[in-house]
Order: C-alpha cells, then sequence, then structure tokens
C-alpha cells in the first residue's frame, strides 16, 4: 500500500470538464430575456445569453475549464456544452488550455485556444470600426467568405462587413481592458491547494476524508481528471469494484495518454472480469427468479460452438462463433448479448462439458441472459 501511494505521490494533474459557473461578478451582470442578475457562485445553463451593461464585468470558468471575462457593455451567447460563443457587442477575454472553442461573429468564425482577446468597436470607439483580436499562447483559425487565416501573436481586425482579417502593425491598446482574469486565478489556486490537501489525505489513507473532498471538488470547479483517478482508487480500497471501475473508465476516456502511462487498461481489465464473474454467480444464485421473467426483445444469445473433431479444430469452433456474433451485431434492431458474460455463465454451470451443446443447456443460458433466441452449433471435421 506504501509504495502503491509513492508511486500516486508523483503523478501529474490534467484538466477536466465540468459545469460552468460565476467566479466573480461586479455591477450587475444579466443572463436570460428575463435579465437576472447573475452572482459569484451561480451555476449556468449550458446555453445562455448574457448581458454586461456599464460598470459591469462578469467571469466565468466554463464546462472545460477555460474561463471566460466580459467586459462592461457586451452581450454574448454561450452554448458551454458545444464549447462555443457568439459575440454580438462590447468585449471579452477567452483563456482555454484543452479543448479549442468556436467564437462567431456576424460571418465570421473562428476556432482555436490559447489566451484570446476580442472587441467590438462601434459608436464611440476611438478606433475604425469592426472587431479586434489577439491570440497568445495557441492558435487561431479565422475562417471568412472565400478563405481562412491562422493567426498567432499578431493584432488583427476585421471590418464590420466581414472578409480577410487585417494584421495590424502597431498595439492601440483598444485590447487591454477586455483581459482581467485575476479572480479566475484565484480560484484556481484554492482548487489546487484543496486538491493537493485532498491527496494528502489519500496518502495518508483517510480515504473517506479524501472522497469527500474530491467528490465537492468534482462538483464544484471544473476541476482535473486526475480526480476520477483518485476517486476510482478509493473506491476499489473501500471494495465497491462496480463504482471503482466506471470512474476508472470515465478517466481512461477523459485522459487516454495517462491511462496507458499508469497502467490503467490492466486494472480495467481485471476490474472488468471481477465485476462480470459477481453478475454470473448471482445470476445464477437466482435462476429460478430470473427464469420468470421475460426476455428482453430482439435480444439473441450465441453460445461458443462446440468442437466435435480434433483438439487442434477448437480454435475453429471459436472463430465461427466469433463471426456469428460479428454478423449478427450488423442487424438493425437485434441486441447480441455479451460473449465473455454467455461463456462465464455456461462454465460456472458446468455446461458443454461433454463436448456438444444441447437445446436444454442452451436454453437454461438464455434464460439466465433474457434472451429472446440463442444460437447454439457443433463442429466436427472430417
Amino acid at each position: 500500500m506504501r509504495s502503491l501511494l509513492l508511486l500516486l505521490s508523483l503523478l501529474p494533474l490534467w484538466a477536466a470538464a465540468l459545469p460552468a459557473h460565476v467566479i466573480s461578478a461586479s455591477g450587475l451582470p444579466q443572463r436570460g430575456d428575463a435579465a437576472e442578475v447573475l452572482r459569484a457562485g451561480d451555476t449556468l445553463l449550458q446555453a445562455e445569453r448574457l448581458r454586461t451593461p456599464a460598470d459591469a464585468s462578469l467571469q466565468l470558468r466554463m464546462d472545460d475549464g477555460a474561463t471566460l471575462s466580459l467586459g462592461a457593455h457586451s452581450d454574448v451567447q454561450l452554448d458551454a456544452s458545444a464549447h462555443a460563443l457568439d459575440l454580438h457587442s462590447g468585449q471579452l477575454a477567452l483563456w482555454s488550455e484543452g479543448k479549442p472553442w468556436q467564437v462567431t461573429f456576424g460571418k465570421i468564425s473562428m476556432h482555436g485556444k490559447g489566451f484570446l482577446r476580442l472587441r467590438v468597436c462601434a459608436e464611440g470607439c476611438s478606433e475604425r470600426p469592426g472587431l479586434y483580436g489577439k491570440v497568445d499562447g495557441g492558435e487561431l483559425v479565422v475562417e471568412y467568405l472565400g478563405g481562412r487565416s491562422l493567426l498567432n501573436g499578431r493584432l488583427f481586425r476585421i471590418a464590420p462587413e466581414g472578409g480577410r482579417p487585417e494584421l495590424l502593425a502597431r498595439d492601440t491598446g483598444v485590447l487591454d481592458s477586455a483581459a482581467d482574469f485575476a479572480a479566475a486565478l484565484v480560484a484556481k489556486e484554492r482548487d489546487a491547494a484543496q486538491l493537493q490537501q485532498a491527496l494528502e489525505d489519500f496518502r495518508e489513507e483517510r480515504l473517506e476524508l479524501a472522497r469527500r473532498s474530491l467528490t465537492h471538488l468534482q462538483h464544484r470547479s471544473p476541476g482535473e481528471v486526475v480526480i476520477n483517478y483518485y476517486l476510482g482508487l478509493i473506491a476499489l480500497q473501500q471494495q465497491r469494484n462496480q463504482d471503482a471501475l466506471q470512474l476508472l473508465q470515465q478517466y481512461a476516456r477523459e485522459d487516454a495518454q495517462g491511462a496507458r502511462e499508469h497502467g490503467i487498461g490492466k486494472l480495467l481489465t481485471l476490474l472488468t472480469s471481477a465485476e462480470l464473474q459477481r453478475e454470473v454467480q448471482t445470476a445464477v444464485a437466482q435462476e429460478k427468479d430470473l427464469s420468470s421473467l421475460p426476455p428482453e426483445p430482439g435480444s439473441i444469445a450465441v453460445q461458443a460452438f462446440s468442437n466435435r473433431s480434433s483438439p487442434e479444430a477448437a480454435i475453429l469452433a471459436k472463430g465461427i462463433a466469433a463471426m456469428v456474433i460479428s454478423d449478427l451485431s450488423k442487424v438493425p434492431g437485434l441486441k447480441v448479448l455479451e460473449r465473455e458474460k454467455v461463456q462465464k455463465i455456461s462454465d460456472e454451470l458446468h455446461l458443454n462439458t461433454s463436448g456438444l451443446v444441447d437445446s436444454d443447456s442452451a436454453l437454461r443460458v438464455g434464460r439466465l441472459m433474457r434472451a429472446e433466441r440463442v444460437v447454439i452449433g457443433n463442429i466436427g471435421v472430417e
């Protein structure tokens, strides 16, 4: 246990995706047609219309860990689930280190990541009308009628009627007021400190305290994908194998490279096998109850074909069953039940030991799987 914890203490952190919420609000920023006032701590719906009147500003932590800051006189349609926003007026700064974001302005579409600042210059602006922007520490692709431009580290302007971005030779300061991330940095530092404390609790085997802290952090802020990793390990040590399997599968989906580096694939294989074995044993123990339940509509179970020939032909029996499963899986409306579970139930009931597959044994397996149909077969090589 101690050696495992020492290894885990060296793991890096990765960014994750959780709901968007307000981390800072001044003045009277509003959302929706009802002009509901937003305050720090409010959670946003996935799609929101956001407005900041005079002397108002708003900072958000987005669903993928990105940070959005809106200056005064801004009007934005936000769709956090699609990682997209539509800038109608005003100014914004978007700080995205993970997934690329799409930003639209009229007929102009932009997508990229890094530190992006945008401002719409209209009446009262000291510069020519249009959309001014700059991205640092990343790249931005601007698509317009007739072409696209890749921008990185250069101040640009797009005319109100659209068209190719104009690269500007001098920085006029038009974007300076769009980049206030002080509250976002404070929130990130706070979350990092709480995550470190939770991991210390984990290393000292205060598992339940660590679990509560990690769960709270996961729900409150974008967090880190490594939270699912540690929650999965805690669930495993607490013998909650099903929870551990789900959490570690989620971690593997969110950070495939990290999962490979830390051998999550092997652990998932063991957990899947153990969970499947538990399900099979439960099904066999409840055979009488399961046999009385109606089958799942459109379901079919394919049993491993029995070999009636020489031992060398055993691989052929498995191969034919696999081909049948593959072909049936392509039939619309047909649900092919898990091959591994069918085999484990047969093994648990000590069926097919004679080298033959009989209809009574097949029906018994089918009832335990709640299969509507069962495919059985024997092969012989002459």
